[in-house]
Parts: C-alpha cells; sequence; structure tokens
C-alpha cells in the first residue's frame, strides 16, 4: 500500500459512507490514510432473508 505523504486531493473533504455498518470500516480507514473526513451513516441492513425459495422465485421474475 502507499503511505500519503502530502495532503492531496482528499484532505480536510468529508466524505459520507452509506455502506452497511460492518463493510465501511475498510473504506473509512482508507479515506483517513488520504486526509479525508470520512462520515459514517449507513442507510443500509443487510440480513439474511427469511424464505429462500421466495427470494429465488423473484430473481426469476427479472
Amino acid at each position: 500500500m502507499q503511505t500519503v505523504t502530502s495532503p492531496g486531493v482528499l484532505a480536510g473533504k468529508g466524505i459520507v459512507i452509506t455502506r452497511p455498518a460492518l463493510q465501511a470500516d475498510s473504506i473509512c480507514r482508507l479515506l483517513l490514510e488520504h486526509n479525508a473526513v470520512p462520515i459514517a451513516f449507513p442507510t443500509l441492513l443487510i440480513q439474511p432473508v427469511a424464505d429462500p425459495a421466495l427470494a429465488k422465485a423473484r430473481l426469476r421474475e427479472l
């Protein structure tokens, strides 16, 4: 991985991360390495489907 030695174009920029909370950590760390200001704001919660057969049927309808 490259080490940031100058402020760069992201320095001081606030960037909203809308990934699910469990997926946001890695991108937030990368943004911090580039002197950005990550703002974690999860808008999704990914969960297993309650009925896999129904989910497969709905996907076939697409």
